[in-house]
């Protein structure tokens, strides 16, 4: 009996070949895209979990209330790790990581390289796999490790083991290290992204602080602990350090201390400042692709649902003749629910094929990402695959077999039974489709409308036509600008300790009872010209103006806002409780952290030429690449001991642009391929639906109907399911797109009905143009052989 139900199988497939292509390629695209989702979630979900130990580490964080907010950081002081592992029983042992980035150099050769700088037992706690040398290396502090890529980059083709490298910072400062040890490349899902390591204590000499003192902060602190599952005991216990710190850093006060669990802190550090660490995927990166996915996965299940019920016509006389020789329905619901199951498995093995291009398509986008197909190494992908054919096969299949095994062969026999191309429940899942396939669609539209608008926006400040550069102190800045300013084409040029969009302060500032953290910029005369940021009330600094140096600020709109000051020029803030300030001016608002985040509160302050860390000099926009190679040309005339960094405003938000393009393709290809497969399944029903109506038209033509009323009778029902999903389309849409946007941007472009209608247009032109010869033919073709045939 097996082999007759393979036999029946094989055979109706072939007969209905078109149609069986049309559902495997659908599926097997819907599951292509279903991969790239798992494999984009498993990715996140796994950040930091090739750490043996992580379940035992947990990071030292705290609270801080900043006006009635209590607000997370990840900085504290620098020995509160030794002094938590000293003196509370079950903590096992501490690791501090600071890190920061520095030219490695080699004869005439620059290159920028981060460097972690930890205590020793680093490697005892967390899993680092040393590939070459000692992985005790770190005992001594004149010993450095390498990752595998700067290894090979460094020394191609030697051992780097004993070799002598040499660190330079911007501030000029030299590191002198031996090559002790080179370590396996840290995957992309690592909360740790140095090239380079070695010891805090030499991070400590670099920055030349006292790791004693609890007035000073450091980047990360780690304890790891005997029994994890009482790290809220341990917690408890950190509230005796809070008097400690705050008695020694009375500007940076703080309510408590929380310990955050490492294999869990890449997903919440979105919401912790100062983290100092790579996060993992912001939750609209790993959601957005699930619902796309899911919904891609609906569209191919209706289509094949529709498809096997519209196809079943052709088999009612099997079906009635089975049921008189003695067939019993659960047969007839094994058999079809068979075939279904095989199709979903030729799917599977078609969307294996198609994810082998989507998944390294999809990883290339991202430079944060790195997902690979894997089936020797990976049980769970392989669970989800098994999950997902047998999900597919009962969710798409099992109606068309319950709804086709319950007819009575009497009715079917005599011929009074007869199943149309479409009915309701078909229509239905149409209907929902192509409402699906909208949302897609005016996201796509969104989308493509918001990274415009967000290329455009602006800022506050000049990035088209700025050049800047980093540089140590007042003889630098004087020597380069003296070399600079011999050019024509240089219109403005300054010098700051901060930098737009780059590098800021928070320091916290009063006024009435209202006190903030805000982020300040520390910048020279001439500064905000030559950024070309608006200012709208009062006055620039004065050029060597002490007293503005001593008393004045600027701030923005925003800051006035927060405050709740009015008249802002002659009012006066308090900086850190000691230092009173006048507001000599007030700039439009800017977006110091691009669009990513809100317009904040922000503020200036003149700082004298020997804390300069940058120069700053604007150009014609047509002229910038020219006035980067004389910038290139100009430094190694006074500077020869650093090398050149070529930077520029542009490129320090091109990455916000090119995540912008990425997320806009994104919803283009998710849209193409969410339309290309309801358009699909809406030619299908159209010429099955043209089939089972042959002989009616073949009647009216010959009673007379002209090809314009049997055209419109075959497209009513269709004009109908497509205003419908119009409708719901565009509700749905509404939601789910600025919900959407608004979980990845707090700058975007509003909801328009430009998109909507946009979206509805290609639509029912896609459709249009999809079904317009189909009907078109059906509608001249010469009703005699209609007739004939039926």
């Amino acid at each position: 009996m097996f082999k007759n139900y393979i036999l029946i199988t094989l055979r109706n497939l072939w007969k209905n070949k078109l149609f069986v292509i049309t559902n495997i390629l659908g599926l097997g695209i819907a599951i292509a895209c279903c991969i790239v989702a798992y494999l984009n979630y498993e990715f996140n979900s796994e950040f930091n979990a090739f750490h043996e130990n992580g379940e035992k580490i947990f990071k030292v964080n705290c609270f801080r209330n900043v006006n009635g907010n209590e607000l997370k950081y990840g900085i504290v002081p620098a020995p509160m790790g030794p002094a938590i592992a000293s003196e509370i029983t079950g903590v096992e042992d501490f690791v501090r990581y600071s890190g920061t980035t520095g030219n490695f150099k080699f004869e005439d050769d620059y290159f920028p390289t981060y460097t972690g700088y930890v205590d020793e037992n680093f490697t005892d706690i967390f899993t680092l796999e040393i590939v070459k040398g000692d992985k005790n290396a770190l005992s001594d502090r004149s010993n450095i490790l390498l990752s595998e890529r700067q290894a090979e980059k460094f020394f191609p083709n030697e051992n780097p083991i004993g070799k002598g490298i040499t660190i330079q910072h911007n501030s000029s400062k030299l590191e002198e290290y031996t090559v002790a040890g080179v370590f396996k490349n840290l995957p992309l899902n690592s909360s740790f992204r140095f090239e380079a390591l070695t010891r805090f204590e030499n991070y400590v000499d670099l920055r030349e602080f006292d790791d004693t003192s609890w007035e000073q902060l450091i980047q990360v602190t780690f304890i790891a602990l005997n029994d994890p599952s009482k790290y809220k005991d341990i917690e408890s216990q950190l509230g005796k350090y809070i008097p400690i710190q705050n008695q020694a850093r009375e500007d940076w006060k703080i309510n408590a201390y929380y310990l955050e669990p490492f294999l869990t802190m890449a997903q919440n550090m979105e919401e912790v400042r100062e983290a100092y660490l790579w996060e993992a995927l912001n939750p609209a990166a790993v959601i957005a692709p699930n619902v796309m996915a899911a919904l891609i996965l609906l569209i191919a299940c209706f289509n094949f649902t529709n498809t096997s019920i519209a196809i079943a016509a052709k088999r009612l006389k099997e079906i009635g003749i089975r049921k008189v020789l003695g067939g019993h329905r659960s047969q007839l619901i094994l058999q079809f629910m068979g075939e279904n199951l095989l199709l979903c498995f030729l799917a599977l093995m078609a969307g294996l094929v198609i994810a082998e291009a989507f998944v390294p398509a999809y990883s290339q986008l991202w430079d944060f990402l790195d997902i690979k197909l894997s089936y020797t190494d990976n049980l769970d992908f392989l669970l989800f695959l098994g999950a997902l054919l047998f999900a597919t096969a009962l969710f798409a299949g099992s109606y068309p077999a319950l709804f086709i095994s319950k007819f009575e062969p009497a009715g079917i026999l005599k011929g009074s039974l007869k199943l149309s191309g479409t009915n309701n429940f078909t229509r239905t899942l149409l209907t929902l489709q192509f409402s699906i396939s909208l949302i897609a669609l005016i996201a796509g539209v969104i989308f493509t409308q918001n990274a415009e608008y967000q290329r455009t926006l602006d800022m506050g400040f000049d990035k088209d036509q700025t050049i800047f550069t980093s540089i140590n102190g007042e003889e630098e800045y004087n020597a380069l600008k003296n070399e600079l300013m011999q050019h024509p084409k240089i219109l403005s040029l300054a010098g700051s300790q901060n930098y737009i969009s780059w590098d800021w302060q928070s320091i916290n500032i009063g006024y009435k009872e209202r006190k903030q953290d805000i982020d300040g910029l520390m910048v020279g005369t001439n500064y905000i010209k030559t950024m070309d940021i608006k200012m709208i009330e009062g006055r620039d600094f004065i050029e060597n103006s002490a007293t503005d140096r001593n008393e004045s600020i600027i701030v923005n709109e925003q800051f006035l806002k927060d405050y709740g000051i009015t008249e802002a020029v002659g009012e006066r803030v308090v900086l850190n409780d000691t230092l009173p300030l006048t507001i000599v001016g007030v700039v439009k608002d800017i977006y110091l952290r691009g669009f990513w985040g809100p317009v904040y509160p922000t503020f200036f302050r003149p700082v004298k030429e020997e804390n300069f860390n940058y120069l700053t000099f604007k150009v014609p926009e047509q002229d910038v690449p020219e006035m980067r190679d004389f910038l290139k040309t100009s430094w190694s005339k006074v500077i020869t001991d650093r090398p050149f960094i070529d930077r520029s405003l542009q490129g320090n938000i091109q990455e916000a642009y090119t995540v912008n393009n990425n997320i806009k393709l994104m919803f283009i290809y998710l849209s193409i391929i969410a339309t290309l497969l309801s358009v699909t399944g809406l030619y299908t029903m159209v010429s099955l639906n043209i089939l089972k109506k042959l002989k009616e038209l073949g009647i009216r033509k010959v009673l007379g109907a002209s090809a314009f009323n049997i055209a419109h009778k075959i497209n009513r029902e269709f004009l109908i399911i497509l205003s419908i999903a119009s409708v719901l389309g565009s509700v749905a849409a509404y939601f789910l797109v600025d919900m959407l946007l608004a979980s990845v941007y707090e700058q975007y472009i509003d909801m328009n009905v430009l998109a909507f209608m946009g979206g509805i247009f290609l639509m029912f032109m896609l459709c249009g143009f999809t079904i317009g010869y189909k009907v078109y033919t059906a509608a001249i073709e010469n009703p005699v052989k209609a007739l004939k045939d039926n």
